[in-house]
């Protein structure tokens, strides 16, 4: 298994968010969790990614317990969020160029990296731009390719607009990549999206603190 959650339980603002909830997810998946409930689903995902302290439970990633003050553990896992954001001062080459170097611990050829995911997902031509000039789809395809750079093990997509990228084949090419890299890929979702309708997903919603089998 590649995450445990045990026994969590947590407040936000007084209210019970988690209580002594439990879940686990093995390596080279995709799990897809929704809930109606948008603020456990951001909570969750920053608990699972070292961004919140835990206050009851623990969370096991790799092998290795949570722990916000541990830079280690946030390097085993990449959080992309609905609210993720670009940099404005770069341009997209640029971007995705030091992200690489932030998330490569190797002496790799980080240009022709970036240089040759951008033509791998037909996008080189927005290598010049700025963050401010792409369209919504198009900044939603550079946030979404970060995930393609870097050693972590577990890439969470929380609430993230699939719906904005009109291309289904762009998508599921960017799970097929994933995949192939041996990345675990944990989508959460507060809407259902058809677009995230894979057959290949382990698919729960979550509702009474526990994990049920997806259902329409």
């Amino acid at each position: 298994m590649i995450l445990e959650v045990r026994n969590l339980s947590h407040l936000v603002d007084d209210e019970k968010i988690f209580t002594d909830f439990n879940f686990y997810i093995r390596e080279k998946g995709c799990y897809l969790i929704q809930s109606v409930q948008a603020n456990k689903l951001n909570t969750l995902a920053d608990l699972i990614c070292g961004y919140q302290k835990i206050q009851q439970g623990e969370i096991i990633l790799q092998g290795v317990p949570a722990n916000f003050l541990n830079p280690i553990y946030k390097t085993k896992s990449l959080l992309l969020n609905h609210n993720s954001k670009l940099d404005s001062y770069l341009d997209i080459f640029e971007g995705l160029y030091f992200w690489a170097r932030l998330h490569y611990a190797e002496n790799l050829n980080i240009q022709k990296i970036v240089a040759d995911l951008l033509d791998r997902f037909s996008v080189y031509d927005l290598s010049t731009k700025n963050v401010n000039q792409l369209s919504n789809q198009d900044f939603l395809k550079i946030l979404l390719l970060r995930s393609c750079l870097g050693h972590h093990r577990l890439v969470v997509f929380n609430q993230i607009a699939f719906t904005l990228i009109q291309d289904f084949s762009w998508i599921q090419k960017l799970i097929d990549t994933l995949l192939n890299k041996e990345k675990t890929l944990l989508f959460l979702n507060s809407e259902f999206q058809s677009i995230l309708d894979i057959n290949y997903f382990y698919q729960w919603r979550f509702e009474d603190n526990k994990l049920h089998d997806f259902s329409f």
